[in-house]
C-alpha cells in the first residue's frame, strides 16, 4: 500500500486533496496500530482490547506512549513518558 500512496496522482486540486486526505488517514491509521502494540496492555472502555493483555496495568503502562519515525533509515524509536495529569482549577 505504500507504493500506491506514493505514486497517486491528481487532475485537479479536489483531487489532490482527497489524495493528500488518504495518505495521512493511512499514516495515522499505521501509527495507531503500532502504538497498541508497543502497550502490552488493554485500554478501556472503548479505546482498544489486546487478546494477549486483557487487563489495565497502570503500575508499568500509566505513561504517554512516544514514538519517533525516520525515514532514512526506516525506523522508529520508543519511548514511555510519565503521564501527567492536569487538573483545572476555576476561579
Amino acid at each position: 500500500m505504500e507504493e500506491d500512496l506514493e505514486s497517486l496522482a491528481a487532475k485537479d486540486i479536489h483531487e489532490l486533496l482527497r489524495a493528500w486526505e488518504l495518505k495521512h488517514r493511512h499514516r495515522a491509521a499505521e501509527c495507531v496500530t503500532h502504538h497498541t502494540l508497543f502497550r502490552k496492555e488493554t485500554r478501556w472502555p472503548g479505546y482498544y482490547y489486546r487478546g494477549d493483555a486483557m487487563k489495565v496495568d497502570d503500575a508499568n503502562w500509566h505513561v504517554l506512549t512516544v514514538s519517533r519515525a525516520t525515514r532514512r533509515p526506516a525506523s522508529t524509536r520508543w519511548r514511555r513518558r510519565l503521564a501527567i495529569t492536569w487538573l483545572r482549577t476555576r476561579k
